[in-house]
């Protein structure tokens, strides 16, 4: 899979975004390809208090360290008897347990129908289109990214 082959996924508006990542997921991606989409800027401010997450740090109110990393959404992609099928990951933490997302975040993604785990959330499904839409919504409703182009995207 080539760099030119993510250039198919167009960033020039939210109209165009979706069919061109649907596209792009069925047609261009391979098997074991990883995906990822990220924004600017943390979504929590440096100085955001939040107790950390598991039941002994909210017991002894300890306080989360908000991470200073870039969040964002990986798609992983699979191949299970012929057929592609397809993981989001939205991490919660970064490497060094720092958090990504606050409780707000983690509610609104899972009202969008991602699965809560400690470390992140998963959306996984074999339909491109619904997972298009899914990650679209997110980044929209959550992230609060206004236009695609503000979006940085790698391919692995």
């Amino acid at each position: 899979m080539s760099e030119k082959a993510v250039d198919s996924i167009d960033l020039g508006s939210w109209a165009r975004f979706t069919p061109s990542l649907v596209s792009f997921l069925s047609n261009d991606v391979d098997a074991g390809a990883r995906l990822v989409f990220y924004v600017d800027q943390p979504l929590l401010a440096p100085d955001t208090q939040l107790t950390a997450p598991g039941l002994a740090n909210k017991l002894l109110r300890r306080k989360a360290k908000i991470s200073s990393d870039k969040p964002g959404i990986a798609v992983l992609v699979d191949q299970t008897q012929g057929a592609l099928s397809y993981t989001a990951l939205a991490p919660r933490v970064d490497g060094l347990e720092q958090l990504l997302l606050g409780p707000a975040h983690v509610m609104q993604l899972a009202l969008l129908g991602w699965d809560a785990q400690p470390n992140a959330l998963t959306f996984k499904t074999t339909d491109a289109a619904k997972l298009a839409e899914i990650i679209t919504r997110s980044l929209l409703e959550v992230f609060k990214v206004s236009h695609p182009a503000d979006l940085g995207l790698d391919l692995a």
